[in-house]
């Protein structure tokens, strides 16, 4: 039986630096902490009037909405344009659609001559519509308020929220649309719209909302954190595979600086949740199989089994990935329960050890986790009166049928297969930066795809594993690509549209490939400190060179196009 490797004072201390200073890059620019939180709603039955001197002749019109009553339509909104000489005989009409919640939307307002006249907006509605916030502002930016705005205190009573410039920093964008704003309903117990995935992974980006209020920071900073806390994950599952301090440092920087890893943990989605626990549950199982399995104390062996059920229950609660990771695990566990019968001396010794462990096993990997995921029903709302275990069943069939049933053509789809040489990466935002000039002009963009370091040098790794596995009978190889191809080979059989973000729970295991890889060199202390530097600081270099349309900082169209544009089929800003 291997030993148990603890972290030494150097490892808590690379740990930490590592920790801390990848938290720099984390939590920059996560997004505001600020937006309008006081919605009024709007009824049909009400046209409402908004009027402005005569000398005022707003530009555009900015609003931010509010949850929806009934989520599954967009409401249709009508604005009319007349004059308070007579309001009854618009001269102007546009359709809008007040349907994108929790994000500041705009519209520019023809603009006229309007001689003397005071212009009077009106608005008309198909239904009810929540809107927390409605600003008119002028060619500058400035706001300005309608003469009778007293009347509708709800809608002009956060004006100073409005942003200089819409985007992802004050708003959703990409799925957030979704998981953020079903974790808001999910606390204030209205039917959630998204209902495609459990309920866990919403109800932790709800608990940021929560502390936070509904902001952009606040809906993100709960899956930022859990990124940051994959890191001391990934150093002590490679410190107990490798018993190295440099390869478990460079395992967690690795894993640091993958371009997934930043991009997918700073979007409020729950992809981050499962990761995380995916990569709990193999380090407790790793645990058991290396370290406790052959303990002849049950009650030893059986911790790190525990820890690993309740984890594999918190990943299904999140995603239903989580059960490809279960599929995994009872693989290993069972390999592992029939190696021990060498280790016992008497066969009946070994058969009862046995059975009681796979006791055990159906509480921990069975019931523990079906008490889990029923419990995160509990806030679930349906729009029905039913019990919690009735909406329960029902969401399975409906998440069932949504996941076999949905085939459709996206721009950014892609097939499993094209996801480790990154083929195709998906583009979550975009943006021109108006005013800018020269080259293009400057771009904001966030684009999810992997560090190349690790996702193209990961493919050897991977075969090299396999070679391990088969011709030099290496467990810990065998460990890692029945984890990886867990996370990955079951995607082959999906055959709704799918993206290259469902890898992300693979990339923990392309990571400690690779170390293990670097570990069966037998490498010099000296030799191995250098590969480890040089490694690490390739892949920190790819990062800064990719940072801007990683975070969505500005940078010029050209240097996008000419420097980062490595495929023809990577699509990382508009052109």
């Amino acid at each position: 039986m291997n030993k148990a490797c603890h972290l030494t004072r150097l490892d808590r201390w690379l740990l930490c630096l590592i920790t801390v200073f990848y938290s720099l890059f984390a939590l920059h620019d996560l997004g505001v902490h600020t937006a309008p939180e006081n919605p009024m709603t709007l009824t049909p039955d009400c046209g409402y009037c908004f009027v402005f001197p005569a000398d005022v002749s707003p530009y555009a019109m900015c609003w931010f909405d509010g949850p929806q009553p009934d989520p599954r339509d967009d409401p249709a909104v009508t604005v009319l344009y007349s004059t308070l000489d007579d309001p009854q005989n618009p001269f102007h009409q546009q359709d809008i659609s007040f349907g994108k919640v929790f994000t500041w939307q705009s519209i520019c307002l023809n603009q006229w001559d309007m001689q003397g006249h005071q212009l009077v907006i009106t608005l008309l509605l198909d239904r009810e519509v929540p809107v927390m916030e409605l600003v008119f502002v002028d060619k500058d930016g400035n706001r300005l308020l309608p003469e009778n705005s007293s009347l509708f205190p709800g809608l002009f009573d956060e004006q100073d929220t409005l942003p200089q410039w819409l985007g992802f920093r004050n708003g959703m964008y990409f799925d957030e649309v979704y998981h953020a704003r079903s974790a808001y309903e999910m606390l204030h117990g209205l039917y959630c719209y998204e209902n495609t995935h459990p309920p866990l992974g919403k109800l932790l980006i709800g608990l940021g909302i929560l502390i936070f209020g509904m902001n952009p920071f606040g809906w993100r900073i709960v899956g930022t954190l859990f990124g940051i806390a994959m890191l001391p994950l990934m150093y002590v599952f490679c410190k107990r595979m490798t018993r190295s301090t440099p390869l478990s440092a460079l395992g967690c920087w690795l894993l640091a600086f993958d371009f997934m890893h930043f991009v997918q943990t700073r979007i409020a989605t729950i992809d981050v949740y499962i990761t995380f626990f995916v990569i709990a549950m193999y380090l407790f199982m790793y645990e058991y199989v290396f370290l406790t399995a052959n303990d002849k104390r049950l009650k030893t062996a059986a911790r790190p089994l525990l820890l690993c059920g309740v984890s594999m229950g918190l990943g299904i609660a999140c995603k239903w990935t989580g059960v490809y990771a279960g599929v995994g695990l009872a693989v290993i566990f069972f390999a592992s329960l029939l190696s021990q019968r060498r280790n016992w001396e008497s066969a009946a010794d070994y058969r009862r050890r046995a059975w009681r462990t796979i006791g055990l096993c159906l509480i921990f990997f069975v019931v523990i986790p079906a008490v889990i995921y029923t419990l995160s029903y509990i806030p679930f709302e349906d729009g029905s009166n039913h019990s919690t275990l009735r909406k329960l069943l029902d969401n399975q069939r409906d998440m069932f049928t949504y996941h076999t049933g949905e085939i459709g053509n996206h721009r950014f789809g892609s097939r499993w297969y094209e996801w480790p040489i990154m083929k195709k990466p998906i583009w979550y935002f975009a943006d021109i930066i108006t005013g800018s000039e020269g080259n293009g002009g400057l771009r904001q963009n966030i684009s999810a795809f992997g560090n190349p370091a690790v996702w193209w040098l990961g493919i050897p790794a991977a075969i090299y594993m396999l070679w391990r596995a088969l011709r030099r009978k290496d467990p810990t190889a065998a460990f890692l690509l029945v984890g990886y191809c867990a996370q990955f080979l079951p995607w082959s059989l999906i055959s709704r549209t799918t993206f290259i973000y469902h890898y992300f729970p693979s990339v923990p295991f392309v990571v400690l490939m690779l170390i293990h890889s670097l570990s069966c060199l037998k490498l010099s202390p000296r030799a191995l400190r250098a590969v480890c530097l040089g490694y690490g600081a390739l892949a920190f270099g790819l990062f800064l060179l990719f940072y801007p349309v990683l975070s969505g900082q500005s940078v010029e169209a050209s240097f996008i196009t000419e420097h980062l544009r490595w495929l023809g089929s990577w699509v990382l800003t508009l052109e």
